[in-house]
């Protein structure tokens, strides 16, 4: 009744595309595919056929044929994660000792995967944080310019002395110790956010300590806005006051391109040790005495930025906030610094007795209180 809504194909330009569309209802058998032709591709021998073989060869091949094949291939493939070598060829055409080699292969693959998994799991985790808060974090630092000082070298006056042998003293004298923040005292997943950061264990006890017994000051690599800010939540008024000095970016003596980029800072102390408000804070001014390197000590978990004077840094493990890590580090700290005060140089004893976590390390139970 109603005319047919499908017309039947007249020019011959249109009877070819619709043979030769991979999907056309007269699609023609295999015998009729040339191999010159762009498509349909041509037939490939056994050897070229890979794990998922073109519909058209299954269509030729008995079902019980192509039950055999399918399963012999995921017995070969089964459990596996990855594609090896040999095993993408069908069952009959891989040889049997290829098969076991592309497998002990695999397996030893599994294994050293294991063992580099074990050790990896901390930084793994401490990327995914960075790569969440702090995009470009994982950039290398460059080196500062010529007009931010270079890449400084300790001197020979100060090698030389520091290669003498160290001496203890019967009484303690006093040191300056200057903090680090971000890595040493707190973790701040996000740069951008100075507020937002998690501190160490037991660090406002250890700073309260330290300003108590020592004369402290805080010099970081962040911008002094930052460093204010993290300071405030990390320290009380009172306790703020009576740190010598409270330095930040602005302090390493960088060029305008340096400051803004990514540049790898050094903490040179003979530039903290020139400073009035620091020299006046020696409690033996009066007698000519000041801060050198004899008494003063760099608490940074980072080693490159104590190259000019690197007998005077107490290296710790970078503080990344994961569950993992430490929590004892700190006290032994502060355990230490007790010790240092009892040595007349301390670049001598730092030296020959560097700062080394104890892993076997104990705290009291009335010295766990924050």
């Amino acid at each position: 009744m109603y005319p047919s809504l499908r017309r039947p194909i007249t020019s011959s330009s249109s009877r070819c595309a619709a043979a030769t569309r991979p999907y056309a209802r007269n699609r023609p058998s295999i015998a009729d595919y040339d191999p010159q032709k762009v498509w349909p591709p041509r037939l490939r021998s056994a050897q070229e056929t890979h794990y998922r073989s073109p519909p058209w060869t299954k269509q030729k091949l008995p079902r019980d044929l192509i039950e055999k094949i399918d399963e012999q291939r995921r017995k070969i493939q089964g459990g596996m994660k990855k594609r090896v070598p040999g095993l993408e060829l069908l069952p009959d055409i891989a040889p049997q000792n290829e098969i076991d080699k592309a497998k002990r292969a695999l397996n030893m693959d599994t294994q050293n995967n294991k063992a580099v998994s074990n050790r990896a799991q901390h930084l793994q985790r401490q990327r995914e944080e960075t790569a969440k808060t702090s995009k470009g974090d994982n950039r290398p630092r460059q080196p500062p310019s010529a007009e931010s000082g270079g890449v400084p070298e300790p001197t020979d006056q100060y090698l030389q002395q520091a290669y003498g042998p160290p001496r203890p003293i019967a009484t303690p004298k006093k040191i300056l110790v200057i903090m680090d923040l971000n890595g040493t005292l707190l973790y701040r997943p996000n740069k951008k956010q100075p507020f937002t950061f998690q501190e160490r264990p037991h660090a406002k006890r250890f700073l309260r300590y330290c300003i108590d017994t020592f004369a402290v000051a805080i010099w970081s690599s962040a911008r002094p806005i930052n460093v204010h800010k993290m300071v405030e939540r990390l320290l009380a008024p009172d306790l703020r006051t009576r740190c010598v000095v409270i330095w930040g970016r602005d302090k390493f003596g960088l060029s305008a391109e340096d400051y803004d980029g990514r540049t790898q800072c050094y903490k040179r102390l003979t530039k903290i040790w020139a400073n009035p408000a620091v020299i006046e804070s020696h409690p033996e001014i009066d007698y000519g005495m000041t801060w050198d390197q004899t008494n003063t000590i760099l608490v940074d978990d980072s080693k490159e930025k104590a190259r000019s004077e690197p007998f005077n840094l107490l290296q710790i493990p970078e503080f990344s906030g994961v569950m993992n890590e430490p929590t004892d580090v700190l006290p032994q700290v502060h355990d230490y610094l007790n010790t240092l005060c009892h040595q007349s140089d301390i670049s001598r004893y730092v030296r020959e007795s560097p700062f080394v976590l104890n892993t076997n390390y104990q705290i009291y139970p009335q010295q766990q209180q924050n």
